[in-house]
């Protein structure tokens, strides 16, 4: 985890080259990362196998209390088969 975003790979520990069997898609994962710094993030999905892009999105993390630690952050996985990427990527600030 960067002060720009980061990168993630999940995998069904299920699909193995051994398996004799389709483990079938997993659905409605969510991914639990730590507090990201206040700001917009561009969330790209990435089939593994075939390199493409399987879903993007947004996601606001909302600003530090001074208070309170940053929040955790819940991102919905979108179903996928075998394993699956996330790129997030801070937006840059525009100033006006």
């Amino acid at each position: 985890l960067g002060q720009r975003g980061l990168a993630v790979w999940l995998h069904d520990p299920r699909s193995t080259w051994a398996a004799k069997e389709d483990p079938g898609e997993i659905k409605g994962a969510e991914l639990h990362l730590p507090g990201l710094i206040e700001g917009r993030y561009t969330l790209v999905w990435l089939d593994t196998w075939r390199g493409n892009v399987i879903a993007a999105a947004t996601h606001t993390a909302p600003g530090k209390h001074v208070d309170k630690p940053l929040e955790p952050t819940v991102v919905r996985v979108p179903p996928f088969k075998r394993d699956i990427a996330l790129v997030m990527t801070r937006q840059a600030i525009r100033n006006p």
